[in-house]
């Protein structure tokens, strides 16, 4: 298989939680490589999940679809996923889909890390 060059992952452990890093693009090319290391990630029974999307530029319906189902499968798990996120264009796209009422959502890795993630995205 060819490497994907819309996306870049890279997964850190830190405090017991498994940190999952993405920049780019969070689409139909990348999300095959991301639900894989998902689902390697939830086998090693690490069910808490921060998803760094800070470096992320594009989000399309199959990368939105992506972190639903990890979502739930970290759910299932009795586990727990956050999202970091700090601003457009992922905030925005969370908002208009209403997926902002679904994810926990942080502003800050160390916010993530701390179970400090919001339910919502805050409104302005």
């Amino acid at each position: 298989m060819v490497p994907d060059p819309s996306a870049a992952m890279s997964v850190s452990h830190v405090d017991g939680a498994v940190v999952l890093s993405v920049a780019g693009s969070l689409d139909i090319a990348s999300a095959t490589g991301f639900r894989r290391l998902v689902n390697e990630l939830l086998v090693e029974a690490r069910v808490r999940l921060v998803v760094d999307l800070t470096d992320i530029d594009f989000v399309d319906s199959v990368g939105l679809g992506v972190l639903v189902s990890a979502h739930r499968r970290t759910r299932g798990l009795r586990g727990g996923m956050i999202l970091v996120v700090d601003g457009d264009p992922v905030t925005r796209l969370l908002r208009l889909t209403g997926l902002d009422r679904v994810f926990r959502v942080a502003a800050t890795r160390a916010q993530a890390l701390a179970g400090e993630g919001d339910t919502a995205v805050r409104r302005p």
